[in-house]
């Protein structure tokens, strides 16, 4: 066996496999991750592992790309950025799990993150919910969770993975001291996600301080934003069903986020001596 406890890793990249890709509905990666358990009844890493760890991350940007005929260039462009600056993370670095150490807990806040996002989605998509100003602060709500809450901690995982080794980002306090605003200005070109950075902070101040003005009639929706003078920084009126796009487009890159930090979790089970997932 590879390492002392592989029956316990093997387990646990099972379930991975199971409750994450196969519920999810990505079976080829699902396949493929569990064709992984092998490697851990033998008593060496192949050399062809970073490969194929490569190549399954390859097939899941196919699945997931694939998922939706809604922004399928979008979702392409964001997911490889995400994927191909994870692979070069791991070229930099190999078996040193330690600068993954802030990221790779980030999964279980990120699943979690989902899971109150789908179930607003069902409250909004409940038939007995025909109040439309109702979906539409239910819209908002979301919104705010995305760009309040969660965009940041995406923006930061990015970083280090964009950085390591040299960050010298060893426990996930040293990351969250790391702003967007600093992140775009120190990576270049700018992550594809993070382009609209500016846009979204306008739209999240509005909501975020009822600036924001719903036409039932016409489905339109005008986000204002003011300065520290009370002076007008952003005012833009955008259809309900572009609002909605933005969303979507969010919950895009958080669910690519969440299925390559998966991924990275599985490549940690194997590789590691100490790995994340078996810390606890």
């Amino acid at each position: 066996m590879l390492h002392p406890d592989s029956d316990r890793r093997i387990r646990e990249i099972t379930d991975i496999a199971i409750h994450i890709f196969k519920e999810m509905e990505y079976p080829q990666t699902a396949n493929g991750i569990l064709d992984f358990l092998e490697i851990l009844k033998h008593e060496e890493i192949p050399s062809d592992f970073l490969q194929k760890w490569r190549s399954l991350l390859a097939i899941l940007q196919d699945e997931f790309t694939k998922e939706s005929l809604y922004l399928q260039d979008y979702r392409r462009k964001y997911f490889k950025e995400i994927s191909e600056t994870t692979v070069n993370a791991l070229d930099r670095v190999f078996q040193d799990n330690e600068v993954f150490l802030p990221v790779l807990p980030a999964e279980k806040r990120l699943h979690n993150a989902m899971k109150v996002l789908g179930e607003i989605s069902e409250g909004i998509l409940h038939e007995e919910i025909k109040d439309k100003i109702l979906v539409f602060h239910l819209f908002c709500y979301r919104y705010l969770i995305f760009v309040e809450g969660i965009l940041d901690e995406l923006a930061r995982i990015f970083y280090l993975l964009a950085t390591v080794p040299n960050s010298r980002i060893r426990n996930y306090g040293d990351l969250e001291k790391i702003s967007i605003w600093k992140i775009r200005k120190q990576l270049d070109p700018t992550p594809v996600f993070l382009r609209k950075f500016v846009e979204m902070k306008h739209i999240r101040n509005a909501i975020g301080h009822a600036r924001v003005y719903y036409d039932v009639v016409k489905d339109k929706i005008q986000f204002v934003d003011v300065d520290k003078k009370n002076k007008v920084t952003y005012d833009k009126i955008l259809d309900l069903a572009i609002f909605i796009e933005i969303e979507i487009e969010l919950e895009g890159v958080l669910t690519a986020f969440y299925l390559i930090l998966s991924l990275l979790n599985i490549y940690d089970l194997i590789v590691s001596s100490d790995p994340v997932a078996l810390m606890n």
